[in-house]
């Protein structure tokens, strides 16, 4: 897709590398890739089957969006995904 921003992602090796970093942190971030000047982290949310079915997001401002509060609220998340997670029944 045509880039958004000056932080999009610019090439499949690019989106590849991300999506690989994503896999191992457990949470999805963006910064500024869609919207100058703003964070945002990204969950998953999975049902019975192991698919996914939800995602969860939070967005700050890249003020906002320290290394601690990034990790901090990443955390989080990736908890909170998977408490809903199981109550959706995933594996």
């Amino acid at each position: 897709p045509e880039k958004l921003t000056a932080h999009s992602v610019r090439d499949l090796i690019s989106l590849r590398r991300e999506l690989a970093a994503t896999r191992a942190r457990g949470f999805s971030i963006e910064e500024g890739q869609v919207r100058e000047g703003m964070t945002c982290l990204g969950v998953v949310l999975y049902d019975y089957s192991g698919k996914a079915v939800a995602g969860m997001a939070v967005s700050l401002t890249h003020r906002e969006a320290t290394p601690d509060m990034v990790a901090n609220l990443g955390a989080q998340m990736r908890e909170t995904a998977a408490a809903l997670s199981r109550r959706l029944g995933a594996p």
